[in-house]
C-alpha cells in the first residue's frame, strides 16, 4: 500500500528536487530563491513511502504592479517527471495557497509559471496577467495571478 504525505520541510530540503527537475543543467546555486528563509515562508514537499516526490514554496515577495497591499510568491514547484498527473502538485499547490490564505489579507499570489503549467494554475484560480516571455536556459513563462479575499 501507498502512503502519500504532505507536510512542511527546510528550504535547503527542497533544492536538491528544485534542481533535478526544474534546472538540471544549471548550477544548483539557482535553485536558492530570495526570501527562501524569510519567516513567514511555507516549503512543502509531498513524499510517497517516505520518499521525496514533489515540493513547492511559497513566499512573501512583493510584485511590482500589485492589486493587493500583500503579495505572496510561488516558486519552486517541481514534482519527479513519473509522478506528474497523479494529483501530487496539486496537493502541494493547495497547501500553499491555503498558507497564504490563513495570513493578512486581502492578498496576492503570482508566479512567473512555465508556459506548459498554465492550465494547472488555472485550475487553482489563478489567472494568465502577461503574454509570453523568455527566460534564459529555462524557456516560454507567463505571469499567473490569483487574488484572495477575505473570508467574510
Amino acid at each position: 500500500m501507498s502512503i502519500i504525505e504532505t507536510h512542511s520541510i527546510s528550504a535547503p530540503e527542497t533544492r536538491a528536487l528544485r534542481h533535478s527537475v526544474l534546472r538540471p543543467h544549471r548550477p544548483l546555486s539557482e535553485c536558492v530563491y530570495p526570501y527562501d528563509t524569510a519567516p513567514d515562508a511555507l516549503h512543502i514537499g509531498c513524499f510517497l513511502n517516505e520518499q521525496l516526490i514533489g515540493v513547492g514554496s511559497i513566499l512573501p515577495d512583493p510584485r511590482k504592479d500589485a492589486s493587493q497591499p500583500t503579495s505572496w510568491r510561488i516558486r519552486g514547484m517541481a514534482v519527479q517527471e513519473e509522478m506528474r498527473g497523479s494529483g501530487m502538485g496539486g496537493k502541494i499547490l493547495q497547501a500553499l495557497i491555503d498558507h497564504a490564505s490563513a495570513q493578512s489579507l486581502p492578498a496576492e499570489i503570482w508566479c512567473h509559471a512555465r508556459a506548459n503549467a498554465r492550465s494547472f494554475y488555472i485550475r487553482f484560480g489563478f489567472t494568465q496577467e502577461s503574454d509570453l516571455f523568455e527566460v534564459p536556459y529555462l524557456g516560454p513563462y507567463v505571469l499567473m495571478v490569483k487574488t484572495l479575499h477575505p473570508i467574510r
